[in-house]
């Protein structure tokens, strides 16, 4: 797996009500204003760290060199699980992404948090 560029989204945490939610992601998918959206849900997605350190197709310092987040939270143990991530194809901008996130409690509020859509080859 290649990455091509991390993309700038408009908004990163999305209020959710619980782990079972899914939340729809729009995103620019090219430079002529064309949209993709995927629907990220934690029922659907897989865990990073089964692609990073089972599959070797990621690594963690590719990761962080693209700004997904520090090395060190990725490389956390406690961490490990907490980044999932989904694969989209946009048929409209022919283009694969992989879109990583999580979902989180905070004191009873449940939030969806997007670290980064990055376009693949």
């Amino acid at each position: 797996m290649v990455f091509v560029k991390k993309i700038q989204l408009s908004q990163e945490t999305f209020p959710v009500n619980n782990y079972d939610d899914e939340v729809p992601l729009t995103f620019y998918c090219n430079d002529k204003g064309e949209k993709h959206q995927v629907i990220l849900s934690l029922k659907k997605s897989i865990s990073l760290y089964e692609e990073v350190i089972v599959e070797r197709n990621i690594t963690y310092e590719e990761l962080a060199k693209i700004g997904i987040d520090k090395i060190e939270n990725l490389e956390k143990e406690d961490r490990k699980h907490e980044y999932r991530y989904i694969k989209t194809f946009s048929s409209t901008c022919n283009k694969e992404f992989i879109v990583i996130f999580n979902f989180k409690e905070y004191g009873g509020y449940y939030s969806c948090r997007v670290f980064g859509v990055v376009e693949i080859v």
